[in-house]
């Protein structure tokens, strides 16, 4: 599923941060990087995930949920072990995970949307991602619950609302000092 929210780069690595402080939340890093094990973060890694060589993947596991990630490894290929100088990565994967991804607009003068992606146990069983294990032992009701509180925080640190998309303070802001736009999918507009 995907919830949809406007805030600036800044304002989505703070809401990082707030999902890292929830009780029982833990930032993972579902993708390692190359020849590396997969490592937890206290905080979300802002200077590594704003370097130009980023190769791993953050996302926030709701543990009391259960869900235990599973570990995949992946071996490269002769050309690409040679390019990054390792063998492979690890991958961890969970029903209870969810992340925050940052949605490109087609022109630099369009606002496009911030999305909260989370699984929901008819989804999870549908996409062959997990097995069945991971599925059962979910607590989607607790998952539930922390989606919940995570979208009620995006909401209420919200000035308005655009095609039912919560607009934070700063892209409220942005919007009214210039012709900046918001863009969701093909549709433009301003609040």
């Amino acid at each position: 599923m995907i919830f949809k929210f406007f805030a600036t780069r800044e304002e989505t690595y703070e809401i990082w941060d707030v999902i890292a402080e929830r009780p029982g939340v833990r930032l993972v890093e579902a993708d390692s990087r190359p020849g590396k094990e997969n490592r937890e973060f206290d905080k979300f890694p802002l200077t590594e995930w704003q370097s130009q060589d980023r190769n791993f993947s953050v996302v926030a596991w709701a543990s009391k949920a259960g869900g235990k990630p599973s570990l995949r490894k992946t071996i490269f290929g002769a050309a690409t072990a040679n390019a990054l100088g390792a063998p492979g990565r690890s991958s961890l994967t969970s029903p209870a995970f969810f992340k925050i991804h940052r949605v490109s607009a087609p022109d630099v003068d369009l606002i496009a949307p911030s999305e909260l992606v989370y699984w929901t146990e008819k989804l999870a069983a549908k996409s062959q991602k997990f097995s069945a294990d991971q599925i059962q032992e979910t607590d989607w009701n607790e998952l539930g619950r922390e989606v919940t509180a995570i979208k009620r925080w995006i909401t209420s640190q919200s000035v308005a609302m655009w095609r039912g998309a919560p607009v934070s303070k700063k892209v409220a802001d942005s919007l009214s000092a210039g012709k900046a736009q918001l863009w969701l999918w093909g549709a433009t507009g301003r609040i």
